[in-house]
C-alpha cells in the first residue's frame, strides 16, 4: 500500500508542471495587490487626474487674461494686454526656462522679472495668498495620489488610510484649489495702478480680467476633486480575504511525501520489533 501511494504521488508530481516565474511572482504579490478590493483602483484615476491638472494649471501662464484697455507707460509693463499665471507670465521674447518640465509643459512661460514682481506682486497679499493655496492644493493632491496607489499595491489598512488621510487630503485639494481663484481679486485688476501714455498721467484701473486656459483647467480640477470626495464618501473598501489553499498544491504533495516517509519509518520500526520479539521467543 505504501509503495502504491508513493507511485500515485510520484505520478502527481510528474503530471504537474513546475511553477513559472510569473506564477511565483503572482503568488507573492497577490498578498499585497488589490488587497482592499478593486474599488480603490476605480477611484485612483480620478484622484491622479485631479492632482495632475491642479499642478498643470498652477504652473501655467494663462490663468488670467488682463486687458489694460490703454497703452500704459508703467516701467514694469507697457503692453495693452498680458497673460498672467500665479508664478509665470506669457512672454513673446521666450528664451527657454531653466526647468525642463516647464519647457515641456508650458513653452513660452517665464517667471516674473524683478521689476514686475516688486511693483505688482510683493505688496499684494491676495496674490501671495493665491500662491500659498496652490502650494497647499498641490501637496494635498500629491498626498492623496500616493495614498490611494499605496493602498492598491500594498496591504495598507483601509480602515485608517481611507477616511483618515485620503478623504481629508481630497477635501483640501478641492477647497485650496478653489481658493486659487482669489487671483482675480488682486490689485493688478482692482486697483488704479496703470499710467496712461496719453492724456493726464493719472493712475487708472485695468479694463478687466478674464478667465483663460489654466483657470478653466482649474475649474475642471475642482469638478474632479468633488467627484473624488463623493466617491470616497460613497463607499469604503473592504479587505479582500485570501484563499488559504491558493498555491499550496506542491506543498500538499511534499507534506504527503513526508507523511509517507514517517509511515515507512513506523512500519520499519514495527517490523524490527516483531523480528526481535520472534527471535527472543525462539531462544526461550
Amino acid at each position: 500500500k505504501t509503495m502504491t501511494r508513493k507511485g500515485q504521488i510520484s505520478r502527481k508530481l510528474v503530471d504537474r508542471p513546475a511553477p513559472s516565474g510569473l506564477q511565483s511572482c503572482w503568488r507573492l504579490w497577490r498578498i499585497c495587490l488589490c488587497r482592499n478590493g478593486f474599488y480603490p483602483l476605480a477611484v485612483a484615476p480620478f484622484v491622479t487626474a485631479a492632482w495632475f491638472l491642479d499642478v498643470y494649471g498652477t504652473l501655467g501662464c494663462n490663468f488670467m487674461h488682463l486687458d489694460v484697455g490703454m497703452k500704459p507707460m508703467n516701467t514694469a509693463w507697457n503692453m495693452t494686454t498680458i497673460d498672467l499665471g500665479l508664478f509665470h507670465h506669457k512672454s513673446e521674447e521666450y528664451y527657454g526656462s531653466d526647468m525642463f518640465y516647464m519647457n515641456a509643459l508650458h513653452p513660452g512661460c517665464q517667471r516674473y522679472e524683478g521689476v514686475f514682481e516688486e511693483y505688482f506682486i510683493d505688496g499684494d497679499k491676495t496674490w501671495k495668498m493665491s500662491q500659498y493655496m496652490s502650494f497647499i492644493s498641490g501637496s494635498a493632491g500629491g498626498l492623496a495620489t500616493i495614498t490611494i496607489w499605496m493602498m492598491i499595491i500594498t496591504p495598507l489598512p483601509s480602515s485608517f488610510f481611507w477616511p483618515g488621510i485620503l478623504l481629508p487630503s481630497s477635501l483640501v485639494l478641492l477647497l485650496a484649489g478653489g481658493a486659487k481663484f482669489l487671483f482675480f481679486d488682486t490689485e493688478i485688476c482692482r486697483t488704479a495702478l496703470w499710467l496712461p501714455s496719453e492724456g493726464d498721467p493719472i493712475p487708472q484701473k485695468a479694463e478687466g480680467c478674464h478667465l483663460s486656459r489654466d483657470s478653466i483647467i482649474s475649474i475642471c480640477t475642482s469638478v474632479l476633486s468633488l467627484i473624488c470626495v463623493l466617491l470616497i464618501c460613497l463607499k469604503a473598501p473592504t479587505r479582500r480575504e485570501l484563499d488559504e489553499n491558493f498555491g499550496m498544491r506542491y506543498a500538499d504533495v511534499n507534506n504527503d511525501m513526508e507523511g509517507l516517509r514517517g509511515m515507512s519509518t513506523m512500519e520499519d520500526s514495527t517490523c524490527d520489533s516483531h523480528a526481535n520479539y520472534d527471535a527472543e521467543s525462539q531462544k526461550d
